[in-house]
This record gives structure tokens, C-alpha cells and sequence, in this order.
């Protein structure tokens, strides 16, 4: 069997390890990009790599935030969620 090109939400978040609900938010939020096919959402393996390759340069980044990506505030055991990083 051939590796796949695209994944759903689910297998998204199997190869990041993270919650289904957790990928949804990357995608909806336009972190992650993602393709529409019929009613069908599907992400491309290529975008994930280069996704964990950002989170890689941009060591401690994802909590502290950046000019151009937001802050992510811990919110809960395991949960995460952006906000506006004022001032930078």
C-alpha cells in the first residue's frame, strides 16, 4: 500500500498525536491548511510536515506567540487556545 497524500481530520491528528477536536481547531483557524473535496475536508501530509517543521524553528513560540503567529494560552488539561498577542 501506497502512503496516502491526504489525511482526514481524524488521521491528521493520529500523525500529530493530538485530538481530533485539536487538529478541526488548527484547520479552522487557518494554522493548518486544508482541502475541500465535495463536503469532504481533507489535509495534505506535505502541510503537516511543514506544520511540524514551523513548531520546530519556532521552538517555545506556540506558547509565547510571535508578530505573525498568535499566542496559544493553555487553557485546560491538555487544551489550547489562541489569542492576540498586543503589543508586538
Amino acid at each position: 500500500m501506497t502512503n496516502p497524500l491526504l489525511v482526514d481530520l481524524t488521521g491528521a491528528a493520529s500523525l500529530l498525536a493530538i485530538s481530533r477536536r485539536r487538529a478541526a481547531e488548527l484547520v479552522y483557524s487557518g494554522e493548518l491548511p486544508s482541502v475541500k473535496i465535495g463536503r469532504c475536508r481533507r489535509i495534505a501530509v506535505a502541510d503537516l510536515e511543514t506544520f511540524v517543521d514551523g513548531l520546530r524553528e519556532n521552538k517555545g513560540a506556540p506558547l509565547g506567540g510571535t508578530d505573525s503567529q498568535p499566542a496559544l494560552a493553555v487553557v485546560g488539561r491538555g487544551r489550547y487556545e489562541t489569542k492576540a498577542v498586543r503589543g508586538r
